[in-house]
Formats: structure tokens, C-alpha cells, sequence
């Protein structure tokens, strides 16, 4: 495998307009500052965690994936602050909306019996897909041209040495390294700037493999979040 650069500063995350609050079982929250606003992806952490690093008059709307407290505990927050939140609705088709000068896809992905969505963000020139918590996505997107994809990696095929009820769940609800490559393989990347790997597994995970190993496959600047906020970065951007 190349050598890869690895860089982690908070000054280059404010670069890329990308935050990771807090990602994997203990909570997920993302911001995206997309067209003179942030969104917020998924809030699975305080809202007072999310006041510190945003001001809620800047925030757009927000997404919310699917019901698991992981992603939604701030959720009725958000409402009362008369965020806008898109959620639920998209189990058998891909749902269309708008929101000022932004098109939101809301795309069925499969998550066990939980209704799950991903979530396409168009801006201008811009292309977000935002996906986690999914072991398939019967939906061919090969049409969007993704600038930025934010995405699970949730755990490595070669650790899941015992087969018992939680890791059955565990592969049947979430993405793996090698998964994602080949749902990655199904995209049009040719203008895709930065991957960002989210909801890693803290026992079946492994950072610094998956992160050069999606950067060494296909030279697109990667990210890693942290459990409790921060990314690390693998290439130049």
C-alpha cells in the first residue's frame, strides 16, 4: 500500500465546510456548511453539543436517517427551535423536496426492519450524499455526480471471526469495508472531492486501515471521524 498523508487539524475540516459532533453507537451528528448555511445530518447528541458548534439561526434544515436514538435524541430539540427536519417518509421510493436554493433527495436504504433513509443534498455545483447505517441500497445513483460523500464504514469483514446473534445483526444492518467499496464502485466519482467514513465499529473497526485503504483505492481525499468529534485525513485537499 502507498505511503499516505495523514493530516488532522480542525483548520482543514473549516476548509472543507465538514464537522463530525460525534459519530457510531454512542451518537452521530454531522454539519455541512452548504450554501451560506449549515445543514445538520443526523443529531444523535445534545443539543447543547450542537449549540456549541453551531449557531441554530445559520442552520438551514436538518436530516435525520431513521428512529434510533444514536441519530434522532435531538430531534424534538430541533422542532421546538423551528429548525426545518426532514425525516421518515421514504420507505418504498425516493422522495423529492426542496428548501430554498437546495434539492433533497431521500433515498430508501436497508436497515434491518428500521425504515432508513439516505439523503442526497444538491447545491449549485454541489452533490452530497450522506448514507449510514445501511447494508444495501436497491437504488441506482449512478446518475448524481457526488462532490463530497459522507458515508458508513462500519467494520472489517476479516474481524467478524465469531458468527453469533449480535454480529449476524451487525452484518446484516451495516457496511463494511469491502461493502462499501462496492457500493462506492457503483457511483460516478469523477467529481467527487472528499469521502468521509462515519459510524465506524469500536470492536470491529480499524481507522487507519479503512482510511487508507479508501484513499489508496481511489486517490479521493478521505476522512475518518472520531468517536467524540474531529476527523482525520488521508491526502491531500
Amino acid at each position: 500500500m502507498q505511503t499516505q498523508t495523514y493530516l488532522a487539524s480542525s483548520s482543514i475540516e473549516n476548509k472543507n465546510k465538514f464537522q463530525c459532533l460525534a459519530t457510531g453507537s454512542s451518537g452521530n451528528c454531522y454539519l455541512v456548511n452548504l450554501g451560506g448555511g449549515y445543514i445538520i445530518l443526523d443529531a444523535g447528541v445534545s443539543i447543547r453539543t450542537i449549540n456549541s458548534k453551531v449557531n441554530l439561526n445559520n442552520v438551514i434544515f436538518a436530516c435525520i436517517t431513521h428512529e434510533h436514538n444514536d441519530h434522532k435524541q435531538s430531534m424534538g430539540e430541533l422542532l421546538k427551535r423551528r429548525v426545518q427536519v426532514f425525516y421518515g417518509g421514504a420507505n418504498e421510493k425516493l422522495i423529492k423536496r426542496t428548501r430554498k436554493n437546495h434539492i433533497i433527495y431521500q433515498v430508501p436504504v436497508e436497515h434491518g426492519d428500521t425504515i432508513n433513509n439516505a439523503f442526497i443534498i444538491q447545491y449549485e455545483n454541489e452533490c452530497l450524499l450522506y448514507a449510514t447505517d445501511f447494508n444495501i441500497c436497491k437504488y441506482d445513483l449512478s446518475q448524481f455526480k457526488f462532490t463530497h460523500i459522507i458515508v458508513e464504514c462500519n467494520y472489517l469483514d476479516s474481524l467478524m471471526k465469531v458468527i453469533d446473534i449480535k454480529t449476524k445483526r451487525q452484518i446484516n444492518t451495516h457496511m463494511s469495508l469491502e461493502g462499501l467499496k462496492l457500493f462506492l464502485d457503483t457511483l460516478d466519482l469523477s467529481e467527487c472531492k472528499e469521502i468521509d467514513l462515519v459510524h465506524l465499529s469500536q470492536g470491529y473497526g480499524n481507522p487507519v486501515l479503512m482510511g487508507a485503504s479508501i484513499y489508496s483505492k481511489y486517490k479521493i481525499r478521505t476522512g475518518v471521524c472520531r468517536q467524540w468529534g474531529g476527523v482525520n485525513y488521508y491526502g491531500r485537499g
